[in-house]
């Protein structure tokens, strides 16, 4: 019992170590920045990056598609 209750902690300790928050300078945040654009991203466009860029699927080209759709193009995600 006890050794399952260290366990917990243990984990928990984890947790909250990787999740603390990290202090950084001005001049690394920047340098971040121009390696990643997902830091200054909004909410939106971060999630926009983790569902995935959608697929473009042209319904003209398939006639039951093209009656359902009225021909247009569809942004089908992943």
């Amino acid at each position: 019992m006890r050794d399952n209750q260290s366990d917990v902690f243990d984990l928990f300790s984890e947790i909250y170590a990787n999740a603390a928050q990290e202090e950084t300078s001005l001049q690394q945040y920047l340098l971040a920045c121009r390696e990643d654009k997902s830091m200054y991203a909004s909410a939106p466009e971060r999630m926009v990056e983790a569902i995935g860029e959608p697929d473009l699927v042209d319904t003209s080209k398939d006639e039951r598609l093209g009656r359902i759709f009225s021909n247009r193009t569809l942004k089908i995600y992943p």
